[in-house]
């Protein structure tokens, strides 16, 4: 997605939907991404984020902090939450959409 151009701003354990098996993407390609130290194989689907209602282009959005949350709690970044409880403006970067992804993980662990 972020390479996409597009910021979820709401990754959740709800948001976040595996498929049984596979799907092929009609226009698919592979991706070169050298931090990573992969090529990465874009032909198949293996799941998919829901829930774009917060999500932006951040290639077309000036980054501006804001004052408004976007979110499913137990999965918000610490900068964020921390940010947001002294009540001050927050800029949600991809660094916490990864951040994220990371809770989602732990959630998934503790409750296996």
């Amino acid at each position: 997605l972020y390479l996409g151009g597009v910021l979820h701003r709401d990754i959740s354990n709800g948001n976040i939907l595996r498929l049984r098996e596979p799907i092929e993407r009609p226009h698919s390609r592979s991706a070169s991404l050298p931090e990573l130290g992969d090529d990465v194989n874009l032909s198949s689907c293996r799941g998919f984020l829901a829930d774009l209602d917060h999500a932006i282009e951040w290639r077309k959005v000036p980054p501006t902090a804001s004052r408004d949350r976007s979110g499913t709690l137990p999965f918000i970044s610490l900068r964020l939450v921390n940010t947001w409880a002294a009540n001050r403006p927050a800029l949600h970067t991809a660094a916490d959409d990864l951040e994220s992804f990371m809770w989602v993980l732990v959630w998934s662990l503790v409750h296996i």
